[in-house]
């Protein structure tokens, strides 16, 4: 079986659903215990029913970024720091966007404010940060609607203002009032 097609992954997900909840359950928490990338997501996927929990896992997962870029550099694929950007933006966008615009906002705004570590980290998969960050700045788009436009024209100026790595291009094309 491979799952590298939608046709594999449409016969993985049938397989899956015929599986005992309990089943599913302990394997998704032995996943969460086994820490790193996965490890990680797996843990934001149990606690996403809970939007404080998930804002405050999301904002440790942004504020760590760093010391796990630094670390990224000598020992991790470039690779995982696309992907570790990827399941936080899952998480902004499946669980805290839904029901609280201000705080999916700040957190993308803080996603953005690392930008420079995470390109740095990311090695031969740049393009793998730049699609994340490209993701994050639809986001952003889509929070901002419900916020005071002088409030996202701010930020979003004085982050495009400090654009060192060519990450925040992406947010000129953001309404700006």
């Amino acid at each position: 079986m491979t799952i590298q097609t939608q046709q594999g992954l449409a016969d993985a997900i049938a397989r899956l659903v015929r599986r005992p909840p309990d089943q599913l359950a302990n394997y998704i928490a032995s996943l969460a215990v086994e820490g790193g990338v996965i490890g990680e997501r797996a843990e934001l996927f149990i606690i996403a029913d809970n939007v404080p929990e998930t804002i405050a896992a999301v904002r440790v997962g942004i504020e760590s970024l760093l010391p796990m870029l630094a670390r990224a550099k000598r020992r991790l694929n470039g690779r995982d720091v696309g992907r570790r950007l990827e399941y936080l933006l899952d998480a902004i966008e499946s669980v805290v966007l839904p029901v609280n615009s201000q705080a999916a906002f700040s957190l993308l705004v803080s996603l953005f404010e690392r930008d420079g570590d995470a390109t740095e980290a990311s090695g031969e998969y740049h393009d793998c940060v730049a699609r994340a960050y490209t993701r994050a700045a639809d986001l952003m788009a889509v929070a901002a609607v419900a916020l005071p436009t002088v409030e996202v024209r701010v930020v979003v100026e004085r982050l495009m203002s400090q654009d060192d790595y060519g990450m925040r291009r992406v947010l000129a094309s953001m309404p700006r009032g």
